[in-house]
């Protein structure tokens, strides 16, 4: 893609993101993404057996504030389905940490099935 200087950028680019790839892009606006959103991005990506690419987007809405012990479980599966066993199981202990903090057990719904003991 050629950026002249002056001109808008294509449809569907923010001019603030004209000449940067889709990564940069991602980085720098993650407020208008939701941590739901990018989830879900990452569960269709997993859908079609992009596994890196659904583990960037559950680190992201880890990032993004999103519930951490359904997330790092999906990326403990993204992991493990890319044959990354050392990532899966860091990924796994960390979803079972935060599935026995209190702030993931204070809320008024139960802790996720995965967590029951």
């Amino acid at each position: 893609m050629r950026i002249v200087v002056g001109r808008l950028p294509p449809p569907g680019i923010p001019a603030s993101h004209s000449g940067r790839t889709a990564q940069a892009a991602l980085e720098t606006a993650p407020s208008r993404r939701t941590a739901e959103s990018v989830k879900a991005e990452g569960s269709q990506a997993f859908a079609r057996c992009e596994y890196t690419r659904a583990t960037e987007l559950f680190t992201l809405a880890i990032q993004l504030g999103g519930p951490r012990h359904a997330l790092y479980g999906n990326r403990s599966a993204a992991h493990a389905a890319a044959g990354e066993w050392s990532e899966a199981l860091a990924s796994a202990e960390l979803m079972l940490h935060f599935c026995t903090s209190p702030r993931a057990t204070s809320g008024a719904a139960p802790p996720p099935p995965c967590c029951s003991r």
